[in-house]
């Protein structure tokens, strides 16, 4: 990434992961909040600190997703990747994007 895209990610209070990126992040929580695509139902919003950019919000409504913070400990390191979005008939629908949350060891020498 370039200085521009390093001046936006800092910019904004919210995650800024482009597709094919992985980041490390901290873990510090979680709250229950109603969609803007459906506001019937509810997604998690995460709040982040990460090493160069500050501390950042992140909003998913995937049950997977949601489920691997309902437990996680404040100060949790992990790898967020934010991947191709590959459709049942395997085409990719470039619209979407698919995350995987990955926890950390301590000794990991990708944790900061």
């Amino acid at each position: 990434m370039g200085a521009a895209a390093d001046a936006a990610k800092k910019n904004s209070n919210f995650l800024k992961i482009a597709k094919g990126e992985a980041m490390v992040l901290e873990f510090d929580s979680y709250r229950i909040i109603p969609s803007n695509l459906d506001p019937t139902k509810d997604v998690i919003q995460v709040k982040f600190r990460t090493k160069d950019f500050g501390d950042k919000y992140w909003t998913n409504g995937n049950s997977a997703i949601m489920m691997a913070f309902d437990t996680m400990s404040r100060g949790t390191k992990i790898l967020l990747t934010r991947g191709a979005w590959i459709n049942k008939d395997q085409t990719e629908d470039s619209s979407k994007s698919s995350y995987t949350v990955e926890v950390l060891a301590k000794e990991d020498p990708r944790a900061w």
